[in-house]
């Protein structure tokens, strides 16, 4: 009886292996899913960037608008300045563009505010996903409720126009179609709910993108729209400038023409050297020496000519200088305001990026890493600060 009772309690070798799995199963089911308020922080923080630039802008269309200049005041102004007949200058084409850039900046106000909408519902589902996740893997409760929020982002971001023309929210099913090849559907797990998203993530972040396009070529337009006025304002003088340019030009390659220089003919020295050995004197009056004094008077009158146009140059330098600095400084606030612009698209961008992160650390149960987000926020932050110290 005592064998028969050690025999029953020997426990089979290959039991341990299957204890040792069942408790990796359980140690791995009760491991904490990671804290993803970094996450729902940096997606705050890029949606206070991105309004910021917008704000920026927006600011900086109307700050900078050059007063608008009427047809008739334009050739008024041409006319004192003595460029001639304004009705007939190839300038005045421009003219309809003289109106103050402010309506292109509420354009761009209207379009911008679309992006920051956008970004408003991006804070809702990454608050809602941090919320999901505190509340502990619950399998396909879990899901269902990331299921939602997903839905929740698709109805508040118009994804059409980058996937399809057609946007179906089948929210019975857990499935969600919005485009050809695009679908999303929830599955029985957080992770796997999660990771399913990435193709709504990637839509989303599309259609974000091409909203901040639509008001980058506004803000190009309105910038156009501030060379033209400027360009329309100083017309007269930069007019004034081509024309000296061209009569200059051609009155430097008269003058060159007219100054000659006279050189021996092989004739004349033979007549020289003829007239030498016979010993008479052969000179006649030259016969050039009328035309000779003609082209000395052109000469003249081309030195003075160039004369006068340098002190018309002179008069307009000042003028055509403040025109140059303006255009200049333009320019450069452009170049800025389309970095500012830029940097906030590429937070966008890694906004997206952070959340292929994010799922990747709760399918590994990791800490969330959103070192990239934060370092693209910043940069627009410093952009836009850089900006307004132009």
């Amino acid at each position: 009886m005592r064998q028969r009772s050690r025999r029953e309690t020997v426990i089979p070798p290959y039991c341990h292996l299957v204890i040792l799995v069942l408790a990796g199963c359980l140690l791995a089911g009760c491991t904490p899913l990671p804290n993803t308020a970094g996450y729902t922080t940096a997606t705050i923080q890029l949606k206070q960037a991105v309004a910021a630039a917008g704000s920026a802008v927006d600011a900086e269309l109307r700050s900078e608008a050059l007063p608008g200049i009427s047809i008739e005041a334009a050739q008024r102004k041409l006319a004192g300045m003595g460029g001639g007949d304004a009705s007939n200058s190839e300038s005045t084409d421009d003219t309809s563009a003289g109106s103050s850039p402010a309506p292109d900046a509420d354009k761009f106000k209207q379009s911008w505010d679309m992006t920051v909408k956008s970004l408003d519902a991006m804070v809702v589902y990454a608050q809602s996903i941090e919320g999901i996740v505190d509340a502990g893997n619950q399998g396909a409760e879990s899901a269902k409720h990331v299921a939602a929020s997903v839905a929740n982002l698709l109805s508040a971001v118009d994804v059409t126009g980058v996937a399809s023309k057609k946007t179906e929210l089948v929210t019975d099913t857990g499935a969600y179609f919005i485009g050809e090849g695009t679908k999303f559907v929830a599955g029985k797990r957080l992770e796997e709910t999660l990771d399913s998203a990435g193709p709504v993530i990637a839509a989303v972040d599309a259609a974000v993108q091409q909203q901040m396009e639509n008001a980058e070529r506004l803000f190009k337009y309105s910038i156009m729209q501030h060379k033209k006025n400027l360009r329309l304002d100083y017309q007269g003088w930069t007019k004034q400038e081509k024309y000296l340019d061209e009569k200059q030009m051609n009155a430097a390659t008269e003058l060159v023409k007219s100054i000659k220089v006279p050189r021996p003919t092989e004739g004349d020295g033979e007549a020289k050297r003829s007239d030498g050995a016979s010993g008479e004197n052969t000179a006649q009056p030259k016969q050039g020496s009328v035309c000779e004094s003609t082209e000395n008077a052109a000469v003249t009158q081309l030195e003075s000519l160039l004369g006068q146009m340098d002190i018309a140059r002179k008069q307009i330098a000042p003028h055509v200088a403040e025109y140059e600095t303006k255009l200049s400084q333009i320019r450069e606030r452009e170049k800025a305001g389309l970095a500012v612009i830029g940097a906030a698209k590429n937070a966008v961008a890694a906004w997206s990026t952070a959340h292929q992160e994010m799922v990747r650390a709760v399918e590994e149960r990791r800490p969330v890493s959103v070192e990239s987000l934060t370092a693209a926020v910043v940069e627009v932050r410093a952009l836009i600060e850089r900006w307004r110290e132009l």
